[in-house]
């Protein structure tokens, strides 16, 4: 099956019913290269939101999940948001080879040219210092995620 039969074989099919749909690409060991003939056909990628849900106006749903065939289609928040917390099985979906792009759109490709917003390098702290409390810490870390998440958001709508 090539990719872009992908949306026609039956067990995906259901991804024809995901709205907005921005961007979706093959994970897991297809994309690694270390699949075998018996490997499924991990499926990432993330919706767009209706404004009313990226505003916060509205709850709106995060994910669309297919347990059948491993197949994780986020909202745009929560792919903004897992990306900026670094989570491992949605930052490698910004450096996915383009020949694994199943479906891309203008909001992917601005993401992924600007994917260095999202990456800070580690900073050392002295656990001497009462400034370096966990809390404080934690509260840093919360306020750097978040501004990495407005900045990315206000790149990719000033490039649409």
């Amino acid at each position: 099956m090539t990719l872009k039969d992908l949306l026609k074989n039956k067990d995906y099919e259901f991804l024809n019913r995901v709205p907005n749909l921005a961007y979706l690409s093959v994970a897991g060991s297809r994309a690694y290269g270390t699949n075998t003939p018996d490997s499924d056909t991990d499926v990432r990628g993330f919706f767009m939101d209706s404004l009313d849900d990226m505003l916060g106006m509205t709850g709106g749903k995060e994910q669309y999940e297919d347990k059948t065939t491993d197949t994780v289609v986020y909202s745009f928040r929560k792919f903004v948001k897992l990306v900026a917390d670094c989570n491992p099985n949605v930052v490698e979906l910004l450096g996915t080879k383009p020949e694994h792009h199943v479906l891309t759109s203008k909001v992917f490709e601005n993401m992924a040219a600007n994917k260095h917003l999202f990456f800070f390098p580690r900073e050392h702290f002295t656990p001497s210092l009462a400034t370096r409390s966990p809390s404080f810490v934690a509260s840093k870390t919360v306020f750097r995620s978040a501004r990495a998440r407005l900045r990315m958001l206000r790149s990719i709508l000033l490039n649409l």
